[in-house]
């Protein structure tokens, strides 16, 4: 097997449910040994979800040992920015299958990844949904590597041991160099909340670096060191700083923070940011039940040659999720990404960023 990494980007109605669920079928069904499963939403709903729940029945029944950990929602004593799944986990606890429902006080169970044969990763932004399939920005990346694929199963089996979101993802991992498109790109996979404050340091040292570019793509944009980072180095010669947010999340954030923490130099700071930076929102449908979900929800920071990329949102709440990034240097995987975040910031160029609440 080659040691290697591809980047998915998908765009709203650019490619269809059936295109995504084809993919992911057939990566799941690649599985001769084990499937290790950790999705936050799975509730894909008509033929796509049959098509993915029949290739985990069909892997159980021929002998592959398929585990799956979810997030448990009968847990609501914390706060988050992130909307909650469409659908209860009755609907992947009436598959059959090997599954343990992960809760915490403190954050989500957010993960959204998936291990074949302890050899093959799928990673990324991406639920397992018919909204995120067709109607939102996401990035899954597939990495052939065993070395990052045991980095992955060792998360797995923290989660599935505890039950827990917290004291998960608690180590530090070194760089592979993977091949993308003939390029050599080093990848090293980063988790929270073990090393969620870390993560944000590490994005805000890399901003803080960054001579010629820093593109963001991200739902909401609410983590302390990133904002600080971002304000030392708005007016740096050279620099171009643009960006993405979802409109109608960062609006809730703003209302939220006027609310709940008037004093608190966030808001400030977002509302500074967002007159001086090109960041743009995507106008969306406000969170519910019933309504599409077509949010802006890729989440993509690149700084010069190094790019973020997994389920991480850029926010306080993401590091206390279970969360996994892939840190990327160099190679066209980067500069795919860089591409990709350039098309969404051109396509909402003229969006509300949210920075004024009302």
């Amino acid at each position: 097997m080659s040691e290697s990494i591809s980047v998915t980007f998908l765009h709203p109605e650019q490619q269809t449910v059936a295109d995504v669920t084809e993919s992911l079928v057939a990566f799941l069904a690649s599985a001769r040994e084990e499937v290790a499963v950790a999705i936050y939403d799975f509730s894909v709903d008509g033929p796509p979800a049959a098509a993915i729940a029949a290739t985990l029945q069909e892997l159980d029944r021929s002998g592959v040992r398929v585990r799956m950990v979810d997030h448990d929602e009968r847990v609501n004593d914390y706060k988050s920015t992130v909307p909650a799944p469409q659908k209860p986990p009755e609907f992947i606890d009436s598959l059959g299958l090997d599954v343990r429902p992960v809760t915490d006080r403190f954050g989500l169970m957010h993960h959204k990844y998936a291990v074949v044969d302890g050899s093959r990763l799928w990673t990324g932004s991406l639920n397992w949904t018919e909204d995120a399939f067709a109607l939102q920005e996401n990035c899954f990346l597939i990495v052939e590597d065993v070395a990052i694929a045991a980095m992955y199963l060792a998360n797995f089996e923290e989660l599935w041991t505890s039950r827990e979101v917290e004291g998960t993802g608690a180590h530090d991992h070194e760089t592979r160099s993977l091949e993308c498109k003939g390029d050599t790109v080093g990848v090293r996979p980063i988790f929270c909340p073990g090393r969620g404050p870390e993560l944000a340091s590490e994005i805000a040292a890399a901003m803080r670096h960054s001579r010629e570019r820093i593109l963001i793509c991200s739902p909401v944009l609410t983590s302390g060191p990133i904002l600080g980072a971002l304000s030392d180095v708005v007016d740096r010669d050279g620099l171009r700083i643009s960006g993405v947010v979802d409109g109608s999340m960062m609006r809730g954030v703003m209302r939220q923070w006027d609310r709940d923490t008037p004093d608190s130099w966030k808001p400030a700071a977002y509302r500074f940011l967002a007159r001086r930076v090109g960041l743009v929102g995507r106008p969306s449908t406000p969170w519910g039940p019933h309504r599409p979900h077509d949010y802006m929800h890729a989440k993509v920071i690149v700084c010069d040659e190094h790019a973020y990329v997994g389920s991480y949102n850029h926010s306080r709440s993401g590091e206390e999720n279970a969360e996994n990034v892939l840190a990327l240097t160099g190679g066209c995987a980067v500069a795919d990404l860089a591409t990709e975040v350039e098309k969404v910031i051109e396509r909402y160029a003229d969006g509300d960023n949210g920075a004024e609440s009302e």
